[in-house]
């Protein structure tokens, strides 16, 4: 029996270049961090939650917020991105 990894939209991460890309549809080296100061901080490992990203463009683009990231679930992420699991 193989064991399968846990996956959740709290251990989604994405790297920097994935993020302007993909979400901001500009090149690898668009400085979105320093153009939206209030975009969601990077882990210890330097990549970005999928849930806070989406969550901060939800915000950003005026809809609706669904349940908000609780502190336990992003602590959890938080610890597994640091390899403290």
């Amino acid at each position: 029996m193989s064991r399968r990894a846990r996956l959740t939209v709290h251990s989604r991460r994405l790297t920097p270049t994935e993020v302007s890309q993909l979400w901001f549809r500009r090149g690898e080296d668009y400085a979105f961090r320093e153009a939206y100061p209030d975009f969601p901080a990077p882990g210890p490992d330097g990549l970005f939650l999928l849930s806070a990203v989406e969550t901060w463009f939800d915000r950003f683009h005026g809809r609706k917020q669904l349940s908000p990231v609780t502190t336990e679930e992003e602590d959890e992420a938080m610890r597994a991105a640091s390899g403290q699991r």
